[in-house]
This record gives structure tokens, C-alpha cells and sequence, in this order.
């Protein structure tokens, strides 16, 4: 489940990591979900993340296989191999053929880059081709234009918005809902 993005970007499986990768710090990785910028727009940096949830998350990875798939996006180039974020399918649904994209690139140096799209592609990919789903998703809030904007360069469409559903500088703010099926992906 190793795929090469382009020349300097591939996204290996999280958990073959440590095996793959040289400059691999689990203080950095961990700062990621603790960073208030990093996670604006996400569920992360609400609680302290330690160094056990991280381990306690590896534990949950190998545990489910069937219902999680996460992948290091690595960036490789002359100087090294590096962990510049993740990428998954998360909720997979068997019974319904559907799952839950979602994206954090925690090396705030290479936002902005269309990695995050390139990436996203190719797990629309692997969720389509490999798993033979029938649908994938996303939720962001509507204030994220970034995430807004990825999801519909991979070709998603806003299906619904869930009203209040996320806490922000002490507001609740809408969260916008975008998917594509199978068909679509296809077409």
C-alpha cells in the first residue's frame, strides 16, 4: 500500500513508519495535534495529546484494520526522509461500502503546496479500486477555504451542511459536508 504522490512525496502505511523512514521524531508528530494553528479546524489540540495516546493509537491501527487505513505522507529529498503528516480512511463501513477521508499535514512548511490534494487523489484511489467502496466524505468547517477547496479539486461536492456542529473561538459554526460516489469518481 505504498504510493509514490510524485518525485519528492509518497504515503507509506503509518504504522511501517519507524521501519521506512530515518528522520522520524515522535516529539514532532506529537506537537502536531497539540498546535492550535495546525488543528483550527479540527477536533485535535482540544486536550493535551501525550506520548502514550500516540502509542495508544498505533495499538488501535493494528487492532482495526477493517475500519482504519492512515498513511505518513513522506517528503523525500537530497538532505532526507521525512514525516510531514498524515493521511486516512477512517469509519469504513463495509456493510454501506463507504468511509471518512480525512488530512493533516503537521509540517507547517509545506502547506499550500497541492500535496494535500495530490494525497487525497490517491487514497480516492485506493478506496475506490482497492476497497470497492461506494462513497467517501468529509466534513470541514465552512470557514476552512483550504480543506473547502481540496475536497473539490478531487472532484467531491458539498452534499449537506450540519448546523453548529463545531466549536470555534466560542461560537458554533457550520460544518459543510462534501462526498463522491464510486460512479463519479468514474466518470
Amino acid at each position: 500500500m505504498n504510493y509514490k504522490i510524485h518525485d519528492k512525496i509518497s504515503i507509506i502505511p503509518f504504522l511501517n513508519l519507524e521501519i521506512e523512514c530515518d528522520n522520524i521524531g515522535l516529539k514532532d508528530y506529537i506537537s502536531w495535534f497539540n498546535d492550535p494553528e495546525i488543528n483550527e479546524f479540527t477536533s485535535h489540540a482540544k486536550f493535551p495529546f501525550t506520548k502514550m495516546m500516540a502509542y495508544d493509537y498505533q495499538n488501535y491501527l493494528q487492532d482495526n484494520p477493517q475500519k482504519i487505513i492512515v498513511w505518513a505522507i513522506i517528503y523525500q529529498d537530497v538532505v532526507g526522509i521525512f514525516h510531514i503528516g498524515n493521511v486516512c480512511l477512517q469509519d469504513i463501513d463495509i456493510i454501506n461500502r463507504s468511509a471518512e477521508l480525512g488530512i493533516i499535514i503537521g509540517e507547517k512548511g509545506y502547506h499550500t503546496r497541492g500535496i494535500g490534494t495530490a494525497v487525497c487523489k490517491k487514497v480516492l484511489f485506493h478506496g475506490f479500486c482497492k476497497l470497492n467502496l461506494n462513497r467517501i466524505w468529509l466534513g470541514t468547517p465552512v470557514n476552512n477555504l483550504k480543506m473547502k477547496r481540496v475536497a473539490e479539486k478531487i472532484g467531491m461536492k458539498q452534499e449537506s451542511t450540519e448546523y453548529g456542529g463545531f466549536y470555534y473561538f466560542n461560537e458554533y459554526i457550520d460544518v459543510c459536508k462534501f462526498s463522491i460516489l464510486r460512479k463519479e469518481y468514474f466518470k
